[in-house]
């Protein structure tokens, strides 16, 4: 792959694009009180210095954006009006940080969102659809980091039955800078980004599959197990089916060989290392039971009922088949008065009505910007999604590496009815527009009917 093609029209304008662009990613967690670093009752520290460049930098990327927007007066909005209408969607998360309460330093957010969505639009102008597939890879190494920061002690604590991967919700620590590291359904959606992604470079760089990348599959298909997100399990199998579809192998053999390698043998791992957890788990409650009890003459003595085990750290009737989201959503509508229909609270809307995210993309879109605000973003993913299923449904006449971009961008818009994934400035925001420019302007496909 050619970074930067000789006939570039600017590669000092695709540097800072470039530059814009990982400036989005890395600024993921941080907020506006990360500038607030010379504030009298805040720490003046290394990891305080880099988090508030990490914020600042996108404020600075921003400016720039805009002036360059201003000096090229008639911009491509013919071949972006996709990406215009989400730029419109977080336009209108303003007003209501106006309006309202809610804190104005939320504009930080929209900001970022801002940030990242312009950049995409510049990178789909200057950059041929090679020079585009830098991001993929640049976004899979940060993916891959991420995980690994997080998977590596969240396994070795599995692995000596200290605490269960499901609903883990570890401590800042100082490998994500003291910001909150990802949680396990997060995590759990960034392994199965992570497949989807080595299936579409498979199909950039190699013509033969790769023993390596199917190892590394597997791997992370256990990851997906162990972190239990039911709706990430469900959507794993979905794009699995549509996987096998694709390759287009029907055959008893191929079929075989197909569960055996992405199902069998992850099912297998997965159980066997949850056995290990039981048994590890239970050695070490019953040495912290022996320690309380000093005077126990036999572990048969002992009732399972009397020694503690994990507790789950969100709190939710045990009979709720959604982990707490549909008591979340009506009591988001219970608090909502009909007066701010309109315009909504703005940014982070959802936490400042219930101190909790909406976890549904609509419901956060209704509830930061409004009805208004709800339709744009109601018919930016009508296009993207009924595009990418079109793609996906003509499989036979689209290039293979464009199916599985497709086949992102459909799981990143189903998870956002149980998340708020891509209505809010985020990791899933930044994948999804980095697949979008991949499937070319506008969605201008050959043979798409």
């Amino acid at each position: 792959m050619i970074l930067f093609e000789s006939n570039s029209p600017s590669k000092s304008i695709k540097l800072f694009l470039t530059f814009s662009y990982l400036v989005c990613w890395f600024s993921i967690s941080t907020s506006f009180e990360d500038l607030l670093i010379f504030n009298d009752n805040k720490e003046i520290t290394l990891i305080n210095i880099i988090n508030s460049i990490r914020h600042l930098s996108v404020y600075l990327c921003f400016f720039f954006i805009i002036l360059f927007f201003i000096l090229k007066k008639n911009l491509f909005i013919k071949n972006n009006k996709t990406y215009y209408l989400l730029l419109i969607y977080f336009i209108f998360q303003i007003p209501g940080l106006i309006i309202t309460n809610n804190s104005i330093e939320n504009i930080s957010f929209v900001v970022s969102a801002l940030t990242i969505i312009a950049t995409i639009i510049l990178i789909n102008e200057y950059f041929s659809y090679n020079e585009k597939k830098l991001f993929l890879i640049l976004s899979f190494l940060i993916l891959l980091t991420i995980f690994f920061l997080s998977f590596i002690p969240q396994i070795k604590q599995f692995f000596l039955g200290i605490r269960n991967m499901y609903g883990s919700l570890f401590e800042n620590s100082e490998m994500f800078l003291y910001k909150s590291s990802p949680r396990s359904s997060g995590l759990s959606r960034t392994s199965l980004l992570l497949i989807l992604l080595v299936f579409i470079f498979e199909k950039f760089f190699f013509k033969n599959k790769n023993i390596f990348l199917t190892i590394f599959k597997i791997f992370l298909l256990i990851a997906i197990l162990l972190y239990q997100s039911r709706s990430i399990i469900f959507l794993t199998f979905l794009s699995f089916s549509l996987i096998f579809i694709f390759e287009n192998k029907f055959s008893l053999k191929y079929l075989f060989k197909f569960l055996i390698t992405y199902l069998l043998i992850p099912v297998i791992f997965t159980y066997l290392l949850f056995i290990n957890y039981e048994n590890k788990s239970y050695e070490l409650r019953m040495d912290k039971w022996k320690e309380k009890n000093p005077t126990l003459l036999s572990e048969n003595n002992i009732k399972l009922s009397e020694i503690a085990g994990d507790k789950p750290i969100r709190q939710f009737k045990i009979e709720s088949i959604s982990s707490g989201r549909f008591e979340d959503w009506f009591l988001i509508f219970d608090n909502f008065p009909k007066e701010k229909y309109f315009f909504g609270f703005g940014a982070q809307g959802d936490r400042y009505l219930i101190d909790q995210s909406a976890s549904n993309g609509f419901i956060y879109a209704f509830v930061s910007s409004g009805i208004f605000g709800l339709i744009i973003y109601s018919i930016f993913i009508y296009i993207i999604f009924l595009k990418s299923i079109k793609m996906v449904l003509n499989f036979k006449n689209i290039n293979i590496d464009s199916i599985y971009i497709s086949l992102i961008i459909i799981i990143l818009i189903l998870r956002s009815f149980i998340e708020t994934s891509v209505a809010v400035f985020s990791l899933d925001l930044i994948i999804l527009l980095s697949c979008l420019i991949m499937i070319n302007n506008d969605y201008k496909i050959k043979n798409l009917k």
